[in-house]
C-alpha cells in the first residue's frame, strides 16, 4: 500500500512523489468517492479528522480526492468492516507501510550486492 495512515508522507522527498504522481493528483469530489467507495460524505470527513486522508483542497477550500486516496479509503473501509476500530485500522495501515519499505529496502540491499 502506498498510502500511508497520514502520515501520507514521513518526509519532503515522499511529498514530492506523492505529488508528481499521477494518482495522486486530487481529481474527484467528496459526492463521487463516495459513490465509488460506498462511504458517506461525513465519514470521509472523519477519516479526515482522525488523520487518515489529506485530500488537495482547491482555491475554495474544497476536497479533491486522488485515486491513491480513493485506495486508501477502501481499504479503511475493509478494516473497519472486519471489525477493527480507529487505532486498529491505524495500526495495520502503519505496519503495512513499514512492510513496504523493508521490502524496497531488502530489494535495493539485493541490488547493490548483485
Amino acid at each position: 500500500m502506498t498510502g500511508k495512515c497520514q502520515v501520507v508522507c514521513a518526509s519532503p522527498a515522499e511529498e514530492v512523489v506523492r505529488l508528481s504522481s499521477p494518482d495522486s493528483r486530487g481529481v474527484y469530489s467528496i459526492s463521487v468517492v463516495s459513490e465509488l467507495t460506498g462511504v458517506q460524505p461525513a465519514m470521509l470527513r472523519v477519516y479526515e479528522a482522525r488523520g487518515f486522508l489529506a485530500p488537495a483542497r482547491t482555491g475554495g477550500n474544497t476536497r479533491r480526492y486522488s485515486r491513491n486516496d480513493v485506495e486508501l479509503i477502501r481499504r479503511i473501509s475493509a478494516l473497519i468492516a472486519s471489525g477493527l476500530n480507529f487505532e486498529g485500522v491505524r495500526q495495520v495501515l502503519e505496519l503495512e507501510e513499514e512492510s513496504d519499505r523493508l521490502r524496497s529496502e531488502v530489494a535495493t540491499l539485493r541490488d547493490q550486492l548483485s
